[in-house]
Parts: structure tokens; sequence; C-alpha cells
């Protein structure tokens, strides 16, 4: 999965929505991590933490839209995943994201 943010004109996107082997949070090329529009984009989604990204799973699974039972299925056991992996955190429960420049 892919939370590619446009900083610009505050648009998120779920790319990949499909791909349960990964989450990133995508940024346009040259945005510092630490942004008024970066954080104004994210708000209610995500916060900055270091060098990650904290995305909270019921924005993900707002951002997904309307999934079948297999879709969330595969999505309870890549939470079931990163909860084992130290890659989830409290209220609201947010799942770790690493964060990469666009190629723009």
């Amino acid at each position: 999965m892919i939370l590619k943010v446009d900083t610009g004109s505050g648009s998120l996107e779920l790319a990949e929505a499909e791909d349960f082997g990964g989450l990133h949070l995508e940024i346009p090329a040259g945005t510092a991590f630490v942004s008024p529009s970066l954080a104004e984009a994210l708000e209610g989604v995500a916060v900055i933490d270091g060098d990650y990204a904290w995305v909270f799973s019921s924005a993900l699974e707002r951002l997904a839209g309307a999934r079948d039972a297999d879709w969330k299925a595969s999505y309870a056991a890549m939470l079931a995943y990163a909860y084992e992996k130290g890659w989830v955190r409290g209220e609201p429960v947010s799942l770790r994201a690493h964060i990469e420049h666009a190629d723009r």
C-alpha cells in the first residue's frame, strides 16, 4: 500500500490497496518531513514521527473505500503481522510506515 500525498492540493490517494506486503507514505520530491503543508495534508490521517509516519488504521480503511470480505481478511492479517513486528501503536490504532519522496 502506498499513501500518496499531494501537499499542493492537500489530496490523498491510497494506491496499490491490494498490496498487503508493505506500507509507505509517498510525499512530493523535496518536501521536508516536518513541514506545515505536509502536516495539514495528513491531518486526521497520519502523524510524522522522525523518519516514519504513523498512519491511522481507520484512515486506511476509509481511503480504501468499499471492499469485499477477502480484502478485509487480508487487511486484518496485515494488521496482525504488523502487531507482531511492533509496527502498531495505541489510540488511534496506527501503523508505522516509512516515508519516500516521489520521483517527480
